[in-house]
């Protein structure tokens, strides 16, 4: 095991060089697709970080907020098992053995083993994560979660598996997937733009199609909002500030709002703006927010 994990850490250190290039890469990629309109505003401590490097590196600066680790190494090591995690404050990237790049959203835990790469290609999921697999037409990467598996040759999708939540979503960009009940083994296959949601009460999958964006929302680094119900709204600013929405008013959910915000933006402002805006009213109690 000594020496697996020598390799595994020698293989982590010599591409830690484009890893950086990695953040950029992708979330350049995004800034260039969703212009923001008018200009963006920057936290104070970001630009701090800025200020001692090249102006090339203030172009990126910005976006710093959105993912604030790139992990060359696991966590911790656990009986064979390699972990990274996030915690509820902030999101990380991390390259895997086998090239494959992963995106972690906040309050989310990636675990795979020595063999990784060798005999399986598994990773086990809490939370929710971005995937780019690198191709391995030998052994599948599978994305194991207590609900379901998502099998993949070569392709990039996200799938969002938190313990707490009802439901697991699977959402595919490039390539094919094959999600799978891990209770009665019902599987479907997706195909790109596709969604397959898993009801852990119904324990049912259901499938559609979408025409949003070509990476999660949650990458980005703005909130972009254009006439979306209060439901999903609220849904995202759940996973962003680790809070619970309780709705006073069940009608209120279908109410539709616009508009843009930075991720760090304090909830009380984003929630003032979407107030005044909707005739809606809230109060914030420790870590729930009432819409009345």
């Amino acid at each position: 095991m000594k020496e697996r994990t020598k390799k595994i850490a020698e293989d982590s250190f010599a591409s830690e060089v484009n890893l950086k290039n990695e953040w950029n890469r992708l979330l350049g990629s995004i800034q260039k697709e969703n212009k923001p309109v008018g200009k963006t505003r920057i936290i104070g401590k970001y630009l701090q970080m800025a200020a001692g490097y090249a102006a090339a590196v203030l172009v990126g600066a910005a976006l710093v907020f959105v993912f604030t680790h790139t992990r060359t190494l696991p966590d911790q090591v656990q009986g064979g098992s390699f972990i990274v995690q996030t915690d509820n404050s902030d999101r990380s990237f991390t390259q895997l053995p086998d090239g494959s790049r992963i995106w972690l959203n906040k309050g989310t835990k990636i675990e795979y083993n020595q063999q990784f790469g060798i005999r399986n290609r598994n990773v086990l999921l809490n939370g929710e994560a971005y995937f780019e697999v690198a191709k391995n037409k030998k052994l599948a990467f599978v994305v194991k979660t207590k609900s379901i598996d998502v099998t993949a040759l070569g392709t990039s999708f996200n799938v969002n598996a938190y313990d707490d939540g009802n439901e697991v979503t699977t959402t595919l960009y490039t390539g094919k997937v094959n999600v799978q009940s891990t209770l009665t083994g019902y599987k479907t296959i997706l195909n790109p733009f596709e969604v397959a949601v898993f009801s852990k009460t119904k324990d049912k999958i259901t499938t559609y199609v979408f025409t949003g964006p070509d990476k999660p929302v949650w990458m980005e680094p703005e909130f972009r909002f254009d006439m979306l119900p209060l439901i999903d709204i609220t849904k995202q600013l759940e996973h962003n500030y680790n809070v619970v929405f309780v709705y006073r008013n069940q009608k209120i959910k279908h109410l539709k709002f616009s508009g843009t915000f930075d991720r760090d933006e304090k909830l009380d402002e984003i929630l003032r703006v979407i107030k005044i805006n909707t005739n809606i009213d809230y109060a914030i109690k420790n870590d729930s927010v009432i819409i009345k």
